[in-house]
């Protein structure tokens, strides 16, 4: 059995950014491992003349949010507030901390506005695969079967008023399970992005394991040029170039954790309709939005939604572009993406 779990960023960031004349005031970069991925944070520019070590407290500040992010959110980590709700799924409400609150709700919003394409209880799914695990392996029908009414977010319970400071969640029926992984590095990014710009930091790219979000242009004021990774190619080898300005870009696809079982290959997006992973003809699904939490969830709903119903969801969503990628080869680019999306791969038209 072949096993891939990237902890490579989905994106190849093109734009080198040459300061020419700049030199004492060079780009300052830090990455660490968290959320099951690597986790980078670039400053180039600040409102206010920062130090290079008061930069550097700024990244230490983002890898702070990170670390709450996955305290309260990994289901893998004993007495998250995540794994605390599983625990007790089918038992007794959980009170959880104002941050997992309000990704919960996002996470409800964005299962009900996709139907359910994007739906924050498939954890018992994402259990029964465990691809990008230590232990991948393909459930039978019978097992999804059973596991499949598990999984229905309109059933879960919370308390709480929406203004409220945290509140409390349930899962009514045992076995239950939700998975945050959907959705969490996004949350992260656009916290990460505020403190930033709250801090004067005026020119920065956030880079949590491929979910780009961009503070300011690149010097010159022109936009960022980031590379879109050809799914069916080497993690660094691109099909096209994409222009953004202060905007969140993230991509789901076949290529990011899968295992290979006689030639086929399992990828990690599941259709919670099926309990399998999603094939509709589609290897990658890019996102654009003024919000990661809203490009990370709607990149995985418009990619189990498949290309067809994918491109017309997006095309009603206000401030949300998508490309879509066909396992033909096809780029399909909704229209705000078709000024702003340049092909390099003559494998893609």
């Amino acid at each position: 059995m072949k096993v891939a779990a990237s902890l490579l960023p989905a994106f190849l960031i093109l734009a080198v950014l040459l300061f020419s004349g700049c030199q004492e005031n060079p780009p300052v970069s830090k990455s660490d491992f968290y959320l099951d991925t690597v986790c980078t944070v670039t400053i180039y520019e600040t409102n206010t003349s920062l130090s290079a070590e008061e930069k550097n407290r700024l990244i230490d500040r983002a890898f702070t949010i990170l670390g709450e992010t996955e305290e309260d959110m990994s289901s893998h980590l004993e007495g998250s507030d995540v794994a605390r709700i599983n625990e007790a799924s089918g038992k007794k409400t959980v009170s959880i901390s104002p941050r997992t609150m309000e990704v919960i709700r996002n996470g409800l919003h964005y299962s009900e506005l996709s139907g359910g394409a994007f739906d924050i209880t498939i954890g018992p799914l994402v259990s029964a695969w465990d691809i990008g695990g230590e232990n991948p392996r393909i459930p039978s029908q019978k097992e999804l079967q059973e596991l499949l009414p598990l999984i229905d977010y309109r059933k879960v319970v919370i308390k709480g008023d929406q203004d409220s400071a945290g509140g409390s969640v349930f899962l009514p029926q045992k076995e239950m399970a939700i998975d945050l992984g959907g959705i969490a590095k996004g949350y992260a990014a656009d916290r990460t992005a505020e403190m930033l710009i709250e801090s004067g930091v005026s020119r920065a790219i956030i880079d949590y394991g491929g979910n780009i979000l961009t503070i300011g242009n690149r010097p010159g004021d022109n936009p960022w040029r980031i590379g879109i990774q050809d799914p069916a190619s080497e993690r660094g080898e691109y099909l096209g170039i994409l222009q953004i300005t202060e905007e969140a870009v993230v991509t789901s696809g076949i290529y990011e954790r899968y295992f290979e079982k006689d030639g086929k290959r399992y990828h990690h997006i599941l259709n919670p309709k099926t309990g399998r992973p999603a094939r509709n003809g589609l290897q990658s699904v890019t996102v654009v939005s003024k919000k990661a939490i809203e490009a990370d969830a709607l990149s995985t709903a418009l990619f189990v939604m498949g290309p067809e119903k994918g491109v017309e969801h997006a095309a009603g969503l206000q401030g949300v572009e998508a490309a879509f990628v066909t396992t033909s080869g096809k780029v399909i680019l909704t229209p705000g993406l078709k000024e702003r999306f340049e092909i390099k791969s003559e494998d893609y038209n």
